[in-house]
């Protein structure tokens, strides 16, 4: 067996066992993995988890970090103009379809969805504030919940990818209260391919859905601030319909 794919075994074994604590060497590894700026504080880059933001409000700022560290730029999100910036899905309108990252999904009776107006280079992990996510928000997601999709390519296994977005959560997310390791991971199913369900309690129920698909590693992060726990069983139930509405283009 290869280095490779005992590596992945090892990881699969460590998710499928519901994460605890992560052997500190598969921690080590995935965290030599991300890029140099993981010890950046978040909050400068685009928000925090906890802090609530409507949506017309997203604001950002552009910045460049040192020497090889990649540039982060966050803009705010462009009003609307003919042919020109992201576009709010209607209320009334069931179905969002992602311009930049290839896949549709069910939006519920009363949310609206606003498209990434650039695509997310795979680095860090955005907030509501970042304009290279896909924003599907509640009627109330300044007190409640909201759906954030962003996607890059890939070349690790779902395992691996998983792993990462682990660790990629707490770097970024630990002064938010994020915890190391996730309260649960379940197997699940993503537009027909496998994906791994992730909660946290990070003072808000925040719930990622990871997936692999054509070489694109894709987040789908339900985040709710009116709950303060891991799961949440109204929540869950609606984010399983979502996800089971999602179609990969």
């Amino acid at each position: 067996m290869s280095v490779r794919k005992s590596f992945d075994h090892r990881l699969n074994d460590w998710l499928d066992e519901g994460p605890q604590v992560a052997p500190h060497d598969l921690l080590h590894a995935v965290l030599e993995e991300l890029p140099s700026h993981r010890q950046e504080r978040h909050w400068l880059f685009g928000g925090r988890w906890r802090i609530p933001m409507l949506t017309f409000a997203r604001l950002g700022v552009a910045a460049i970090a040192v020497a090889v560290v990649a540039v982060a730029f966050i803009a705010t999100r462009p009003a609307p103009s003919v042919g020109t910036g992201p576009t709010a899905t209607p209320a009334s309108s069931s179905v969002f379809t992602s311009k930049l990252y290839a896949y549709s999904i069910s939006v519920p009776p009363g949310w609206t969805a606003t498209g990434a107006g650039t695509r997310w280079s795979g680095i860090g992990s955005p907030t509501v504030q970042d304009i290279t996510v896909d924003l599907i928000d509640s009627p109330d997601a300044v007190h409640g919940a909201a759906v954030l999709v962003f996607a890059a390519p890939t070349s690790k296994s779902l395992a691996a990818y998983v792993a990462a977005g682990i660790a990629t959560n707490y770097v970024v997310h630990r002064q938010d209260g994020c915890p190391e390791q996730p309260e649960s991971v379940e197997s699940v199913t993503v537009g027909g391919e496998p994906a791994k369900f992730v909660s946290w309690n990070c003072g808000v129920l925040i719930n990622v859905a990871f997936t692999v698909h054509a070489g694109q590693g894709y987040w789908f992060v339900f985040r709710d601030y009116g709950v303060h726990a891991a799961t949440d069983p109204v929540d869950k139930g609606t984010f399983t319909a979502m996800r089971a509405s999602v179609r990969f283009k």
